[in-house]
């Protein structure tokens, strides 16, 4: 079950490290079968507005949603790009763009369901909030695209959010729940420019053209990130974070620090936080 920031972590703390260390590697498996294509833009955008018009004040949903429908398109564009030929792939993927905002639609109901959203959610409702943006899906599509992002996903949903993963590191290395708000909103943050913080990260471990173009950092490396970047901000009087925490995901200490750096260059500079994004519908 998924927890809002204000929860305490506690009771995920038996083998909670193991958990997510074997979620790490089977992200990585998975990442190397399908590989993770960003949802970018206006898309991203969307995202985050769709799930504020809902009422979800939690700030690990949108970024969860994200994970969820990322993960779908992976799988989805990688299974028939390689069955069909050029014309009905190109008639595909126009289609399937066409379908984005219902998709982003499902996918956020499915990370609301996972979550204590703090918000009823069903898909009566996000058909409301949809007509209001201009966009007219029945209950019944809605129903239907839900149950098959998850049942192409082989009904696994991911049980860590990123910012669940980052409280519990930071409790690891001496950050406190009092922080946990901090932790939750830097994690969103994060969660919002991860396009940007990919790129800084490839850029810095120089990878190849091809996998400049595919989502490489694990949720919990950057989930480790944003505590470095907390307890930096913040100026914390626990001891630097990134040795333990490089320690902990078995990740190297160069890594950990990298996006660390680069999250706190986001928090640094950013004037336009999720929580009060531009008014951009789905």
């Amino acid at each position: 079950m998924e927890h809002s920031s204000s929860v305490a972590t506690e009771h995920l703390l038996p083998d909670w490290l193991e958990r997510l260390l074997e979620d790490c590697q089977e992200e990585a498996i998975q990442h190397r079968i399908h590989p993770v294509i960003l949802i970018k833009g206006e898309s991203r955008v969307a995202v985050w507005n769709l799930c504020a018009q809902l009422g979800f004040k939690n700030h690990e949903l949108p970024g969860q949603a994200c994970r969820i429908l990322e993960r779908y398109l992976s799988i989805v564009i990688a299974q028939n790009y390689m069955c069909l030929n050029r014309e009905d792939w190109v008639a595909y993927r126009a289609s399937l763009m066409k379908r984005v905002p219902l998709l982003i639609a499902t996918c956020v109901q499915l990370a609301a369901k996972m979550c204590h959203s703090g918000a009823k959610v069903n898909a009566t409702i996000i058909r409301s909030k949809l007509i209001g943006a201009g966009v007219n899906f029945t209950v019944d599509e809605i129903n239907a695209t839900e149950f098959e992002v998850y049942s192409t996903l082989e009904f696994k949903i991911p049980l860590w959010t990123n910012v669940e993963t980052a409280q519990l590191l930071a409790l690891e290395v001496g950050i406190t729940s009092e922080n946990f708000t901090a932790v939750a909103a830097t994690v969103d943050l994060a969660e919002f420019k991860r396009e940007f913080i990919e790129q800084k990260v490839r850029d810095t471990v120089k990878l190849s053209t091809f996998e400049n173009k595919r989502s490489r950092v694990c949720t919990l490396h950057l989930a480790a990130g944003a505590v470095v970047a907390v307890a930096r901000v913040l100026h914390l009087p626990e001891p630097e974070p990134a040795a333990r925490l490089a320690e902990l995901t078995r990740a190297p200490l160069a890594y950990v620090k990298c996006i660390g750096d680069v999250i706190c260059t986001i928090i640094l500079d950013s004037d336009d936080p999720p929580a009060k994004r531009r008014k951009t519908h789905v």
